[in-house]
This record gives C-alpha cells, structure tokens and sequence, in this order.
C-alpha cells in the first residue's frame, strides 16, 4: 500500500516531520508501519495493540477489554461534566448581560415617561418609549428563557 500526498496538510500529524525531511516515500512507509503496530484493539493485551496500561489491561482478555469500557465511560461522564460546567458559565454570563439590559431599558423609559409629561405631544418620544417598552419585553423573554435553560442543565447534573 504505498500512499502519496499532494500537500503537508493531507499528511497525518505524526508523519509531517519526516515528509518534511525525507519526502512522500518515507512519510507513507512510516505510516505503513504505524498502521501495523496498531493491529487489536484497546484491552486486547500487551503486545496485541492493547498497551500496557496496567497490570489487568496488559493481561488483555474480558477483563482487559471491561476495563477499558470503565476508563471511556469515565472520561466521557467528566467530559460531559465539564461542558455542563462551561455551558452553566455561559448561561450565567449571559443572563447578567440581560439583566444590564433590562435596568438601562427600565431607566430610559423612566427618562422618556418625565420627558412626556413635561411634553405631552412629542410623537418622536411616544416612539422611543414604544421601542423601549418592546427592547424590555424581549430582553425579560430572553432572561426567563436563560433561567429555565440553567435549570434544565442544573437538575441533569443532580
């Protein structure tokens, strides 16, 4: 099986150094022999392309095999611990951008409220609190909308 890239970025990144160096030839013999050290799978034994990752795992079989389900089941529960994390930071930055929000709407309408009453029949303030009062509604609907998603992710984590 003899592989020829066009270009560095279609070689695999443990091949680029010596596709650099030496060229295609050399670069797809290296991967010819990755690709047979490689033969089993996780667990399989030491020497089987199992790995020596401990002493059950080495001894390869069921045990070897069950071991190496538990360490993937395991880092994929913390990976996904890890985004509920990240995913709860956004949502919470988030909601606090909202919340800023909401207080300077709250106050401009406040400002265009005395503003009228001082002028009753200036349309282009009865405008601007219209636009307000709608920025309002649609940032309290995007702050409620925050709050039920951190309550969502919050109880999936209990």
């Amino acid at each position: 099986m003899s592989v020829l890239w066009r270009n560095l970025a279609q070689v695999p990144l443990g091949c680029r150094a010596v596709y650099v160096r030496l060229g295609r030839q050399a670069a797809a013999s290296v991967v010819q022999v990755q690709q047979r050290a490689t033969t089993g799978s996780a667990g399989d034994g030491a020497g089987k392309g199992g790995g020596s990752g401990g002493s059950i795992r080495s001894a390869g079989g069921g045990f070897g095999k069950m071991e190496v389900a538990h360490e993937e089941k395991y880092f994929r529960e913390e990976q996904a611990r890890q985004l509920a994390g990240l995913k709860i930071h956004e949502i919470k930055n988030e909601m606090k951008g909202y919340e800023k929000q909401i207080a300077e709407c709250k106050e401009n309408i406040a400002n265009l409220k005395q503003s009228l009453k001082r002028e009753p029949g200036n349309e282009e303030l009865k405008i601007n609190l219209k636009i307000h009062k709608s920025d309002l509604s649609k940032y309290e609907s995007h702050l409620k909308d925050c709050q039920q998603q951190l309550k969502h992710i919050e109880a999936k984590q209990d």
